[in-house]
């Protein structure tokens, strides 16, 4: 979570969930507080501006082994933290961005292992990895994590798909026209290894159960 302020002292609490747009959103804040030029992206893969897909492995590999002379990545704008309510302010607003549960598990699933192989497992064995609170990276936590269990906290929540809406509105609170670009994509680059049928939609439900009950509504 991070708070921000425009030239008219209004306050706005951006939630950050991992997979759910993350990077995007960390980039329109960057652009929006004018510190493009102190950040980067060193994802394995982005889509530029023509919406073609872009390798971007060497620079990825260069930060990860030796960050000297690199700007920072998007992601060290802001770092996810647990959920911890803000006390009521007028000025304040507080807005967060949802996904369903089953897109995100998957898209988490194919970025983190398939790609990045940062472990090696099953979808099943990942997901019992987060029932048992054994799961090796926190992008597979459950949403509440960040955003607690009360969607009536927020003054509004966008879903992923929303991110355009979520664009405009943050157009408005900065008063100036800055597009959403979208960079993180490893995880649409590769096919997710057995097939998404009921059992897998079930044992998602499962885990994720209270997503489902905190922002079933907004999926």
């Amino acid at each position: 979570m991070f708070v921000v302020q425009n030239a008219s002292g209004d306050k706005l609490a951006f939630y950050d969930v991992p997979k759910n747009a993350s990077t995007t959103i960390k980039k329109l804040f960057i652009d929006h507080l004018g510190i493009s030029d102190q950040f980067d992206f060193y994802g394995e893969e982005f889509i530029d501006d023509s919406g073609n897909r872009i390798g971007n492995f060497d620079n990825s590999k260069k930060y990860k082994t030796d960050k000297s002379g690199l700007k920072k990545d998007f992601h060290e704008f802001a770092q996810n933290t647990a959920f911890h309510a803000l006390d009521s302010e007028d000025n304040l607003s507080k807005v967060c961005v949802v996904r369903d549960p089953l897109e995100r598990f998957v898209s988490c699933f194919n970025h983190i292992v398939l790609v990045n192989k940062e472990f090696s497992a099953t979808p099943y064995e990942a997901l019992e990895s987060v029932r048992t609170g054994t799961q090796k990276t926190n992008h597979l936590l459950p949403q509440v994590v960040w955003l607690g269990k009360n969607d009536r906290y927020y003054d509004k929540i966008y879903n992923v798909n929303q991110v355009s809406d979520f664009c405009t509105d943050l157009n408005s609170f900065f008063g100036k026209n800055v597009d959403a670009l979208r960079y993180q994509t490893a995880g649409s680059s590769v096919e997710f290894p057995i097939e998404v049928d009921q059992a897998l939609k079930d044992k998602v439900r499962e885990v994720y159960s209270l997503d489902y009950k905190a922002f079933g509504k907004y999926f």
